[in-house]
């Protein structure tokens, strides 16, 4: 992995492009495929990761959404509150913050849906970490709502929120959007730009594969 570009052009080999790509699929998707796999079939061999080469964020997020969309059949996405996802048309339909999108609202199709971010800086459930978060139980009911009203196709999310605030969630979380995803037939898409590759590591990343993950330039499912 050390020995190749992390930087290549269209006119780089196919044969190196290749190379990248199958690493990254070992070092990234196929640990946390296996584990997955094992869990539900014990001995049960994963498939490989596929790797998408960007030249943005932004393009990373849109290609998650629109294979979200060919995959479900399902044009609705959820996203958060304080979310960043990019200013490309696409991402800036699951941007929250109205100084990006604002100005471009009439030209958006905006087919996002967005639910408040939890905050554990501001939970007031008495015991935490031990005691249960009223939040994320407030949160999953309204998860569930709007998945039984839209027809949703993909849960977008940061793990971390890093430009709306350094805002990091109950560790709990994730594992809470895992489950309503699987429970309606949507895929979760963790937008990694800015934390990096499982940096969200108090959300136990290894008990929640997420189906699409973005990270730097690149996307992979």
């Amino acid at each position: 992995m050390a020995t190749l570009l992390h930087a290549m052009g269209d006119v780089h080999p196919h044969r190196l492009k290749a190379q990248l790509a199958r690493e990254l699929s070992r070092l990234t998707f196929e640990p946390l495929a296996q584990r997955s796999a094992e869990s539900l079939s014990p001995g049960a061999k994963a498939a490989t990761g596929k790797t998408i080469f960007c030249s943005s964020g932004f393009e990373a997020v849109e290609a998650a959404l629109k294979t979200a969309l060919l995959a479900t059949g399902k044009p609705g996405i959820i996203a958060f509150e304080g979310g960043y996802h990019g200013l490309g048309y696409g991402a800036l339909n699951a941007t929250h913050r109205d100084h990006f999108r604002g100005p471009f609202r009439s030209q958006l199709r905006e087919f996002g849906h967005f639910l408040p971010f939890p905050r554990c800086s501001s939970c007031s459930c008495p015991g935490r970490p031990t005691a249960p978060c009223g939040a994320l139980d407030s949160l999953e009911a309204a998860l569930i709502e709007r998945c039984q009203k839209s027809a949703i196709g993909a849960l977008l999310v940061e793990p971390v929120q890093v430009r709306g605030g350094i805002h990091i969630p109950d560790p709990e979380f994730l594992n809470r959007l895992r489950q309503v995803c699987d429970r309606f037939g949507a895929l979760l898409i963790l937008d990694e730009i800015y934390t990096g590759l499982d940096a969200q590591a108090a959300g136990s990343p290894a008990s929640i594969p997420p189906w699409f993950r973005t990270w730097f330039a690149w996307a992979k499912p």
